[in-house]
């Protein structure tokens, strides 16, 4: 689901409800691709992503996110714009990856792309996996993309 406001803030926003994935590889985040149009060349944008993540065994570096653009032919990298995802103890939690880059002119499109360290560190990404009186449930969170301009 996408919504589009168009106003001096040009906010669009869009969500949805993925399967849980494991994440032992790389994959584009769901729901993280868009194109954008800003208003006004000499703005900020703000791109802003939240998402569930679920890892059982700690380690320091689990995966890492990065901001992509289209030029055009090809999927290239935003300058200074990588999280890296870790923890010393079991992680499960809402993350939002939020990054302010300068505006543009006309429409490019944007996506987040997310790589596991290896194979072995399997990532549960958009549900949790927690254990409840007889047994093993689930929580799901909705992925959620808001991009404005100021």
């Amino acid at each position: 689901m996408t919504y589009t406001i168009n106003s001096d803030s040009n906010i669009t926003i869009q969500s949805s409800s993925p399967n849980s994935l494991t994440l032992n590889t790389s994959t584009i985040l769901e729901s993280s691709q868009l194109t954008y149009t800003p208003n006004n060349a000499g703005s900020k944008i703000i791109y802003d992503y939240s998402f569930l993540v679920h890892m059982d065994t700690p380690d320091s570096d689990i995966c890492f996110i990065k901001l992509q653009e289209h030029d055009g032919s090809s999927w290239v990298d935003v300058g200074n714009c990588v999280k890296s995802l870790g923890n010393t103890k079991q992680l499960s939690q809402v993350v939002s990856i939020k990054f302010i880059i300068d505006s543009w002119s006309g429409s490019k499109q944007l996506r987040l792309y997310c790589e596991a360290k290896g194979s072995s560190h399997d990532i549960l990404l958009y549900t949790n996996y927690y254990w409840y009186g007889a047994g093993a449930q689930y929580n799901k969170y909705k992925c959620i993309l808001k991009v404005s301009e100021v």
